[in-house]
């Protein structure tokens, strides 16, 4: 199965930072909702959205330097 970038990048990210990730940003889920569900402090939740999108960010700029070093 073939994977955009993005899918790809969430794909390496850590299973706590891309389960909230895709519940926030996929299934509109708020992170108070996704605490609830989860069974987890609010905070551990947003601690996590904002880590996984900073890790995202740096697999995404991974995949472009190595988009362009391969041209």
């Amino acid at each position: 199965m073939a994977f955009s970038a993005l899918g790809s990048a969430l794909m390496r990210l850590p299973l706590r930072e891309r389960e909230v990730l895709v519940l926030h940003y996929f299934a509109d889920m708020t992170a108070e909702r996704i605490a609830a569900e989860r069974g987890l402090p609010a905070g551990t939740v947003k601690a996590r959205l904002v880590a996984g999108r900073r890790r995202l960010e740096q697999e995404l700029a991974g995949d472009q330097e190595e988009a362009r070093d391969a041209r």
